[in-house]
């Protein structure tokens, strides 16, 4: 079984967040602020800018927007409803007889009151 661990398995937010996250914690390391352990922050840039992640490989992963959902990137071919798809009929509000019956009693007694 050969995997191909250059395959682009990295989408756009997930580079964005990669990226961003690698830097702070690079910069935080790189002052002081924190230990060397921020260093770390290298994996998720390297990953982030190369758009491969190597764990993705493994597990099967993948975070690349393939347009067959509606989440992944807003773009027009995502974010329009199915063809099928029929819009919903207001619902109306459910009265029963029990109910209507005394409305029915009092709207009549006031139009014709006792003689």
């Amino acid at each position: 079984m050969s995997m191909n661990l250059l395959e682009k398995n990295v989408g756009q937010k997930d580079k964005y967040i990669r990226i961003g996250a690698g830097s702070l914690l690079i910069v935080l390391a790189g002052t002081g602020a924190i230990g060397a352990w921020g260093f770390i922050g290298l994996i998720p840039l390297a990953t982030g800018l190369l758009g491969t992640c190597p764990a993705y490989t493994l597990l099967g992963k993948s975070t690349v927007c393939s347009h067959e959902h509606s989440s992944c990137c807003g773009s027009a071919a995502a974010s329009e409803p199915p063809a099928s798809a029929e819009p919903a009929a207001p619902a109306e509000p459910a009265v029963s007889s029990e109910a209507a019956a005394p409305a029915e009693e009092s709207a009549t007694s006031e139009a014709n009151p006792p003689a």
